[in-house]
């Protein structure tokens, strides 16, 4: 009669076979957990993008009249490479008190000590977005997008394209055209 029970050699020989099964877990279990977190955090850094984007927006649609002797509404200066600035963009918008009182808005990218997005206005200023990879704005005249806009009138549009620097270099950035309300203007 055989004793029941496993011998010493099929206990090891099943420990071996577990041991390989748990180590091929793990490494599935790890590579879910990387793309888990790097989803994660590209989907932060689009939420972050859109949200300044929304902001940018925003102001833009809320352009005010000019007074005929103040400076144009909305100003679009391009970037300038060779001298390493970004574009920057101004725009006076309507306060609470509906067109009482109006504030100038000022976006631009301040490279201290890296690319970040930052909102000035009457209240100081504030950083919208970390590790700006790419700002581009245009402005849309009457037949043509341009780079730079100085004109009393106000643009057709406002284009913004907006990156953050992330560990996919060729992500591309997240871009909103921004029709302007000229009935305000008249």
């Amino acid at each position: 009669m055989k004793p029941a029970g496993f011998t010493l050699l099929e206990t090891m020989v099943a420990l071996a076979l577990t041991a390989i099964v748990l180590t091929s877990v793990r490494g599935l279990v790890d590579h879910v957990a990387a793309r888990r977190d790097h989803a994660i955090a590209a989907a932060d850094r689009v939420d972050r993008t859109r949200s300044a984007l929304e902001q940018i927006a925003a102001d833009l649609a809320s352009t005010v009249a000019p007074d005929p002797t103040a400076a144009p509404r909305i100003e679009l200066h391009p970037a300038r490479p060779r001298v390493g600035t970004w574009p920057t963009l101004r725009v006076a918008t309507a306060t609470a008190d509906a067109l009482a009182e109006t504030q100038v808005i000022t976006y631009a990218v301040v490279a201290d000590p890296q690319p970040h997005l930052v909102r000035r206005g009457p209240f100081g200023e504030v950083t919208l977005l970390d590790a700006v990879r790419a700002f581009r704005v245009r402005a849309r005249g009457q037949a043509e997008w341009v780079d730079e806009w100085l004109d009393d009138a106000p643009p057709r549009a406002v284009e913004i394209a907006l990156a953050v620097a992330s560990p996919a270099a060729d992500e591309p950035p997240l871009q909103t055209v921004v029709p302007i309300p000229v009935g305000a203007w008249r």
